[in-house]
């Protein structure tokens, strides 16, 4: 009984607010994030004192919200799974599996070693999450040295089993989760098994587009469902009209774009003019930075 508090809250209203408290967690834990991310990015040596004393405390309260932040997404992300009737990769019981579960950690830099005559690549490897730009320089350096083409990027996940995610933005997160979990689901069913036996570039090619689609689709949902009321709509301002060319640009698009420049290096490659396709592979490099 209530007797002078008021209304008693309903299941229901605990449930709103309990659900507020928990997105405003995760929201908090990001912004912990990025301001982390920020100090970081001024290198091992170029904090002040007092910037050191700052990222000490924002890495101590980002930590003890991890693992909070972590079990809110994963069910969130669930719930939106299970809404979709995506269950089971082996049989049709309501039984949810695989397990939703990741970390969020700095994700490894992934080195890719190629053949320079053609598209193909020779090995991937995982390197230290911690190298610079002058260590991850002088490692490309001394594998083109050997007659080979070679490219370490940042990555924002990978399909460990739990997945690691690097938690540098909350939107485009949510989407690596799904599409980490994805690839999890998709090693029980027969495009993962090819994965496992044996897997070839299109196979390869076929999966990573199929948990990416997946990713988006899914991460947006949870965006939807939780987070966009709670963080304000960007200011959008009317197109600026041109008055010499009122012709309307194509949207780009970054499927049609990549094909156009598989198809371009591959013409140049089978021609036999690896320098001008490695040229031509830079600048669209330097152009899209």
């Amino acid at each position: 009984l209530s007797v002078g508090l008021g209304k008693t809250p309903t299941q229901n209203n605990l449930d709103v607010r309990r659900s507020s408290e928990q997105i405003r967690l995760v929201l908090y834990y990001f912004e912990l994030v990025e301001g982390e991310t920020n100090l970081l990015k001024k290198g091992k040596h170029g904090l002040t004192q007092k910037e050191r004393a700052i990222l000490e405390q924002i890495i101590k309260k980002r930590k003890a919200l991890q693992t909070d932040a972590e079990k809110i997404i994963a069910k969130q992300v669930q719930e939106v799974l299970k809404k979709e009737n995506i269950l089971n990769p082996l049989n049709k019981t309501k039984i949810f599996f695989p397990p939703l579960i990741f970390r969020f950690e700095r994700t490894p830099y992934v080195l890719t070693v190629s053949y320079r005559d053609r598209l193909e690549e020779k090995s991937v490897m995982l390197l230290d999450p911690y190298l610079d730009i002058e260590e991850i320089e002088n490692i490309e350096k001394r594998i083109d040295i050997l007659g080979y083409s070679s490219y370490i990027r940042s990555t924002t996940g990978i399909a460990f089993f739990p997945p690691v995610i690097y938690a540098n933005s909350i939107k485009s997160r949510l989407r690596t989760i799904a599409h980490e979990w994805a690839h999890t689901y998709i090693t029980f069913r027969p495009l993962g098994f090819k994965r496992i036996f044996g897997a070839t570039t299109e196979t390869k090619t076929i999966e990573e587009t199929t948990a990416t689609i997946f990713g988006d689709e899914i991460g947006d949902k949870v965006w939807n469902m939780f987070y966009k009321s709670y963080i304000p709509a960007p200011q959008s301002f009317p197109p600026i009209s041109d008055n010499l060319n009122n012709t309307q640009k194509k949207p780009f698009s970054p499927t049609e774009f990549l094909i156009e420049t598989r198809q371009k290096v591959e013409k140049l490659l089978k021609n036999g003019k690896i320098k001008e396709a490695e040229h031509y592979m830079n600048q669209i490099g330097r152009a899209h930075v």
